[in-house]
């Protein structure tokens, strides 16, 4: 499959298109798999656990002598443990944030600062391949303000002396 190619090489964004076209018209269990497994490391919960719920295995459904099947529900109780670990309440309040700092980002005007407020809010959830675009939007922008450039200045990393 060519998803795990482009996994494998660190593009998420492709891989996910590629295993999402693999199952575009169902029933493929290994794409769904690497979906949800993909999706979980991002911790985006939900989907993950809607891509591994389409292939109909669950918890109590389930062939303990298919390898995919058993690793879908590993994955599904990988994401019920995810979700009782402490820091889910913030991950929601970041969640609920995403669209007013996706609406500044994308609004006529947006200046750096609000593209780079919506990257880090995706990079915090583990959005990764979403947050990478959308720095590299706002380091395409030219600042807004000075305050901006000395902000995003003092974020690099200092060479020691």
């Amino acid at each position: 499959m060519l998803g795990i190619w482009w996994e494998e090489r660190g593009e998420l964004r492709e891989a996910e298109n590629w295993f999402r076209a693999a199952d575009e018209n169902g029933g493929h269990d290994l794409a769904c798999l690497r979906l949800g497994v993909l999706c979980k490391r991002q911790r985006r919960l939900d989907e993950a656990e809607e891509w591994l719920r389409r292939t109909g295995v669950d918890e109590e459904n389930y062939d303990s002598f298919n390898s995919v099947q058993e690793l879908i529900v590993d994955t599904l109780k990988e994401i019920a443990d995810l979700r009782t670990k402490p820091g889910n309440s913030a991950d929601a309040e970041r969640h609920a944030r995403l669209p007013g700092l996706r609406a500044a980002a994308e609004a006529d005007g947006a200046g750096p600062e609000d593209m780079f407020a919506y990257a880090d809010a995706l990079q915090e959830l583990r959005r990764l391949p979403e947050a990478a675009e959308w720095y590299r939007r706002a380091g395409m922008r030219e600042p807004a303000s000075p305050s901006t450039t000395c902000s995003i200045g003092s974020a690099a990393p200092r060479a020691r002396t």
